[in-house]
């Protein structure tokens, strides 16, 4: 699979994801709570319209008029003066938000029906009462309840005079309020007080509404009053606002219908603000239930006039012509004010939204055609979708700290897209499953996959990297390239340096791919007892290998271990040989200690780990000292000093080619509890022998090495030093001759 497919394959992983969480009640929940709250809080308070105003029975009143917090308490009387002093000054709309569900005094419950009466405009609320009625299913012998709600009207001498009754339903703390019912579904399509408002305050448009519905639907025309006249003289206009919800909810395209006629207006004469307020009733009639309000800002952002501020003035001052005005408790600093209501904008100080505040809201809302809508279920997947589309793709092609910056940028895009469509249409976009749980869930996610991805690319270049390079020097490697290439280090190390003999001739008669394949099998012989003995392979040359025990100082161990990775490659190299039909490449051994540079080694930005030193030029010239001996393993002084646990035999003092000093070196026989007594005995009389040559005794020399040869016919130091004696005794060396060798070539 492509990077790109994979990608593809993340990103549709993200956009489902979003989709299963969009769709989750819990989610769309903490979008409401969350999302649309810092909506509303970012952009602020937004101007109400000027038509709406609120008279407010507060503290400021209940002190002035000497009267109870308690508005029901109120006198009756001071209704009925304040009825009159709207209606006066031309309020085209009053509307109660305050229950007068109990008769009071007499003589004051008739004022205020006298005025309500007058006024002709008003507009009273009633309240919700719940019914629980017991029902028998008789299929299932089982019974069930049935919960009925019902208006509970003001006492009858007020519902009879005026113009509308209504109530307003709303739900209370903890519970946020963000939307407010339009038509309570339980009561039977009951209207709200702001539905009722409305079609009063629009009342100059019934005629027109009649007559649309005429042309669209005579039978739901013919079900309601006439004209406006014949509406208000019923006094029940709250009943034909039910029953065009009814008529509304009985045909689904009876909205759409009527909003086209209207666009043929100018064959019913009506003018731009008629047009307006039409289209409103329309949409409010063919729309959902309840409506998501578009709050205004904190508490008293819309128009409020104190109660007793219009009593005392007798509303003179105030504007209040052709404004609906809404009457009820606002208290904006009164934390144990009852109809309070938790919002977007409710302040710590514990000041809420009253009731009659979101009464008014709700009707604004309704004037100026705006409210909060969430966009379409399809929108809403759609954008869902491709945004985890777009963001898990994004993600997982980019850099973990490149995807962060990528994301937090579209994040802000995203919002900003948001808040601008909220904040000038009032269109809800949603916030909480993209930005919290699509690209948290995109970007923890890739960041993840990454690094495993990464990780595995990181372990494959280490394990490649094993077999270049020791595993110490891996783990420096993969921290830091920087300080691993200035890193180089001085230490004591026992240098094993082999070589094959015979592998040129080899070469010569196998192919390419099969001497790569056969060279690769014997070094993997060679360096197995390497690895076993806690050395570390340094380099590879040809059919050649370096390896180093290295330590801060001389270690005797480590040159144990070292002779026994040496005496164990001869043994594994005779088994190689062994089972590769025949095909045999004698090892030499040459092994040195002293102090070696290990580290980097190269220019012009190529590389390789390595060690130099004196002594590994050491190592190399004793394995090549083989040769001449016909011996397997040399290893020097340096090397026995202090061990005792292997069988050697002194092969003398050399000044190997390219060097000046003379160096002591031994042959490396097998490990003491190993040695047969064959072997003592020869090692012994080697030494007795060559005892005598460096004594300058030829020939007594050459007596006791030709001894050793009818024994060990092939022993290679014992014919080595037999020529040589034989060729002292023709031509002596020197009379500075220092018992040592000087060895011409390697």
């Amino acid at each position: 699979m492509t990077r790109l497919s994979k990608a593809f394959l993340v990103g549709l992983s993200v956009a489902i994801l979003g989709i299963i969480a969009g769709m989750i009640p819990f989610v769309f929940d903490l979008d409401e709570s969350l999302g649309l709250e810092m909506l509303f809080k970012i952009r602020g308070k937004r101007v109400p319209p000027r038509d709406v105003v609120i008279v407010a029975v507060d503290k400021y009143s209940s002190d002035h008029l000497t009267l109870p917090r308690d508005p029901t308490k109120w006198p009756r009387s001071l209704h009925a003066r304040l009825t009159d002093i709207l209606a006066e000054h031309g309020a085209s709309v009053i509307a109660f938000n305050i229950h007068f569900d109990e008769p009071r005094s007499s003589l004051d419950d008739s004022r205020f029906a006298g005025a309500i009466a007058r006024a002709r405009n008003v507009i009273l609320c009633g309240s919700i009462r719940s019914d629980s009625i017991s029902l028998s299913q008789r299929q299932s012998n089982r019974e069930g309840a049935v919960t009925i709600e019902s208006l509970i009207p003001p006492i009858p001498q007020l519902s009879s005079s005026c113009l509308g009754l209504a109530s307003f339903p709303l739900p209370k703390i903890p519970v946020r309020l963000s939307q407010s019912w339009k038509f309570k579904s339980g009561t039977g399509n009951l209207p709200t007080l702001p539905v009722v408002a409305f079609q009063l305050f629009s009342l100059d448009t019934y005629d027109d509404l009649v007559g649309l519905l005429a042309k669209c639907n005579p039978a739901a025309a013919s079900q309601l009053p006439a004209n406006k006249s014949i509406l208000c003289s019923g006094k029940n206009i709250h009943n034909t606002v039910r029953t065009l919800r009814d008529r509304f909810d009985g045909d689904s395209d009876l909205g759409e219908k009527l909003l086209t006629e209207l666009s043929k207006a100018p064959a019913f004469k009506i003018d731009g603000r008629k047009q307006q307020k039409l289209r409103t009733l329309i949409k409010m009639y063919a729309g959902a239930q309840s409506q998501y309000l578009d709050f205004y800002g904190p508490p008293g952002t819309i128009t409020h006039i104190p109660y007793a501020k219009v009593l005392e003035t007798k509303g003179k001052g105030l504007d209040l012509k052709g404004r609906i005005v809404f009457i009820g408790v606002s208290e904006n600093l009164r934390p144990e004010q009852k109809d309070s209501f938790y919002t977007v904008f409710s302040e710590s100080t514990g000041s809420d939204l009253s009731g009659v505040e979101i009464a008014a809201t709700t009707f604004a809302n309704l004037l100026e055609e705006r409210t909060v809508e969430p966009v379409t279920a399809v929108y809403h997947l759609g954008i869902i979708f491709f945004w985890g589309l777009l963001i898990g793709i994004l993600c997982f092609l980019l850099p973990t700290a490149r995807a962060g910056i990528a994301s937090a940028a579209l994040c802000a895009a995203y919002f900003f897209a948001a808040y601008l469509a909220f904040a000038e249409k009032g269109t809800w976009i949603p916030l909480i499953a993209p930005l919290l749980i699509q690209v948290p869930t995109a970007f923890t996610g890739t960041a993840i996959w990454n690094y495993r991805a990464v990780h595995k690319e990181r372990e494959n270049i280490r394990a490649a990297l094993r077999y270049y390079l020791p595993d110490r020097v891996v783990d420096k490697l993969s921290r830091s390239v920087a300080d691993f290439l200035k890193e180089n280090e001085i230490l004591y190390g026992t240098i094993l340096y082999t070589d094959a003999a015979g592998y040129t001739s080899l070469s010569e008669h196998l192919a390419p791919g099969d001497l790569m394949a056969f060279l690769n099998r014997y070094l993997d012989v060679i360096t197995s007892p390497v690895r076993r003995h806690g050395g570390e392979v340094i380099d590879f040359a040809g059919d050649s290998m370096l390896a180093i025990w290295g330590a801060d100082k001389p270690d005797v161990a480590l040159r144990m271990k070292a002779c026994r990775a040496a005496l164990d490659i001869v043994e594994a190299v005779r088994q190689f040989g062994a089972s590769n039909a025949g095909i045999e490449l004698p090892i030499r051994i040459g092994l040195h200690a002293g102090y070696i540079l290990r580290g980097n080694v190269g220019a012009i930005g190529h590389f390789e780990y390595g060690a130099v030193g004196d002594g590994i030029n050491t190592a190399c010239r004793l394995e090549g000292l083989n040769k001449f001996l016909h011996t397997s393993i040399i290893v020097s002084a340096d090397v026995l000093e202090g061990m005792n646990n292997f069988l050697t035999r002194p092969l003398g003092q050399f000044v190997l080619a390219g060097k000046k000093n003379p160096l002591s070196v031994s042959e490396l026989l097998c490990p003491k509890e190993e040695a047969s007594d064959t072997m003592i005995g020869l090692a012994r009389s080697f030494t007795q022998a060559l005892d005598a040559f460096q004594k300058g005794a030829w020939a007594v020399a050459r007596e006791r090495f030709a001894m050793i040869l009818e024994v060990h016919k092939n022993d290679g130091p014992a014919q080595y030093y037999s020529g040589l004696s034989r060729e002292y005794l023709t031509t002596p060396p020197g009379k500075d001759w220092d018992d040592s060798i000087r060895m011409k070539t390697k």
